[in-house]
């Protein structure tokens, strides 16, 4: 057994409160199941701010936590909440116009828009837009920009600390394996 230096102990010290999985609006469906609250409103609640719920109530931690990992989904980042934004007579395909409706409904039909969303992509049947590997690429390079913009706001060394990340998430043929990336 190595022994110990003076002041040492063999267990840690200073347990940390935090999480490392937590998905904002910026995810598909996190958003497609109602969440509206962005990495920044995130971050705040996480560090002990007041935040307001996408159902009106206030919410606020009782103790701040110490770290928060902000782990979107890579894939389609931020694309359902673009939809949802997206004025309808801006729309041109019969689909996406479906979905963006099913998602203002909300609830069961937001769930089942969900479910269709993850069966074309797991299928191939994608709508163009969504299929846009150039606009999918400029939609996940503004995200991420804003989110990496939150998190450096929201770091504050030795109070909170806010980390980079995001969850990898592979579907072949519709299954899921995810894995959250910390930086």
């Amino acid at each position: 057994a190595a022994s110990l230096n003076a002041g040492q102990t063999a267990y840690p010290q200073r347990p940390l409160w935090g999480d490392t999985h937590l998905h904002t609006a910026n995810s598909f469906d996190a958003f497609t199941a109602g969440l509206r609250l962005g990495p920044e409103e995130a971050l705040r609640f996480a560090s002990g701010e007041a935040v307001m719920t996408a159902s009106g109530i206030e919410a606020k931690l009782h103790r701040p936590l110490d770290f928060l990992v902000v782990t979107d989904h890579s894939d389609a980042i931020g694309v359902t909440a673009d939809l949802y934004n997206t004025p309808e007579d801006q729309l041109s395909d019969p689909t996406l116009k479906r979905w963006r409706a099913m998602m203002h409904e909300g609830g069961s039909a937001a769930y089942k828009a969900f479910r269709e969303m993850v069966t074309a992509a797991s299928n191939g049947t994608l709508p163009a837009d969504f299929a846009d590997a150039e606009k999918m690429r400029k939609t996940a390079r503004r995200v991420w920009d804003g989110q990496l913009d939150a998190v450096e706001r929201y770091n504050r060394p030795g109070k909170f600390t806010a980390l980079v990340g995001f969850e990898y998430s592979l579907q072949p043929k519709g299954n899921t394996l995810h894995r959250n990336v910390i930086f």
